[in-house]
């Protein structure tokens, strides 16, 4: 079986498991799934940047309520 089908098999399969079995195979893989991977140096420092301003407090969060607000407030300020 060629690695294209093996990968292919094995997505269809993570797709539709059974949460126990998803469990137990990320348990078995963890340790060799690198999720830096997926970003550049300067893109993990940015978000462990604004990770840590978050978890220490002093980033400024809105609610959705609050960001839907803003936009309409800038959407009837440029069509009245």
């Amino acid at each position: 079986m060629t690695v294209a089908r093996i990968k292919e098999h094995l997505y269809r399969y993570i797709d539709m498991a059974e949460d126990k079995k998803l469990n137990a195979l990320y348990t078995l893989l963890e340790d060799e799934i690198d999720y830096d991977g997926y970003l550049t140096k300067e893109q993990r420092a940015e978000l462990d940047r604004r990770y840590n301003e978050l978890e220490s407090g002093f980033a400024k969060t809105y609610t959705w309520e609050e960001t839907v607000s803003f936009i309409d407030q800038k959407l009837n300020a440029r069509n009245p």
